[in-house]
């Protein structure tokens, strides 16, 4: 995980990368860890939450960050890279480790 930023500094790049929508997630919603993952060294504990601002995918590095934000201040950066099994099958099978929060 990368961080803190002020909110806006990945996730409104204008940018082709740059996408609102991931999967099941959607900007502005809340999320909720559901199953414990950890990810470039950062564990993401069962009930950890936040809110997801935007994506973006890395093609030279095969990498996808999630920028989220835990409290509407400071957004991070989740960080996977899809060329190690354990962080590409969060990607695959997202709606297993994070479930959106009603």
């Amino acid at each position: 995980m990368t961080g803190p930023k002020e909110i806006g500094v990945w996730s409104d790049l204008h940018a082709p990368n740059i996408k609102y929508t991931y999967g099941s997630l959607r900007r502005g919603c809340k999320y909720r860890v559901i199953k414990t993952f950890t990810e470039s060294g950062t564990i993401h504990p069962l009930g950890e939450q936040w809110t997801f601002l935007a994506s973006a995918f890395l093609p030279h590095d095969n990498g996808l960050q999630w920028f989220v934000t835990f409290d509407g201040k400071q957004e991070w950066s989740i960080n996977l890279w899809l060329d190690a099994p354990e962080e590409a099958e969060i990607e695959r099978k997202l709606d297993e480790y994070i479930e959106r929060i009603v």
